[in-house]
Parts: C-alpha cells; sequence; structure tokens
C-alpha cells in the first residue's frame, strides 16, 4: 500500500523530480571533480563557495535559509575541529571497515542531517511566523 502511494506521488512529481535529481547528480559530479583535481585549499575554498551560490539559485532557495544553510555548515565544520583537536584518540578515519570509510562515520552522517533538517524546519517555523 505505502509503494503504491509513494509511486503516486513519483508520478504526480515525475518532472520536479527528474529536474531537481538531475541538478543534484551535477552538483555532486562538480563537487567530486573539483576537489579531485582542485589541491588548493584556497581555491578549494573559492570555487566550492561560488557553487554554493550557484546551488543558492539554481534550488530557488530563499537568500535568508541560503545564508542560514552557511551557518549551520560553519558549526559543523566547528564541531568537526573540536572532534579532531580534543578527541584525537578516537575520531580516526585510519581505520576503516567499509572500503575507506570508518562504518561508525554513517551513523554519524545520518545524525548530522537529522540535526540540521530538524534545525532548518525550526528556523521555517520561526522565520514563517515573523515574515
Amino acid at each position: 500500500m505505502f509503494f503504491i502511494f509513494l509511486l503516486n506521488i513519483i508520478m504526480k512529481n515525475y518532472n520536479e523530480i527528474i529536474k531537481n535529481l538531475s541538478k543534484i547528480i551535477i552538483i555532486y559530479f562538480i563537487v567530486l571533480l573539483l576537489f579531485y583535481f582542485i589541491h588548493s585549499n584556497s581555491y578549494r575554498f573559492i570555487l566550492s563557495l561560488l557553487l554554493y551560490i550557484f546551488s543558492v539559485f539554481i534550488f530557488n532557495i530563499n537568500l535568508i535559509f541560503g545564508c542560514f544553510y552557511f551557518l549551520l555548515a560553519i558549526s559543523a565544520c566547528i564541531t568537526e575541529h573540536i572532534f579532531i583537536k580534543y578527541i584525537t584518540l578516537y575520531w580516526d578515519y585510519r581505520n576503516p571497515n567499509l572500503f575507506t570509510i570508518p562504518l561508525w562515520l554513517i551513523p554519524l552522517w545520518v545524525i548530522s542531517i537529522i540535526l540540521i533538517l530538524e534545525t532548518i524546519s525550526i528556523f521555517k517555523t520561526i522565520y514563517l511566523f515573523y515574515f
């Protein structure tokens, strides 16, 4: 029953889904190519910042939300810094379980995504309430 419901939603929004999925795949491969070919931190920062700005526009993201997403990214980087600097004995990518990925990284990213999405949801609620 759930799959029929899901299929119905997909069929009704097929063009929009394909359009957004195409954008996601293109941005994803641009990021992969950028970090594969560009080795300078400053060039990576500038090019990825430009790609971020481009992404905000192609996905029609409200500029206030775009700035908020950027602040969330900064807080995620600060969290990563804290873990690397102060939890050095346990925060280690050198002992991978699956290809080159430690298995604990997968649920950690899922938790991070949930926290980010929930924070965005709260921000949208506040934003819609006051504006």
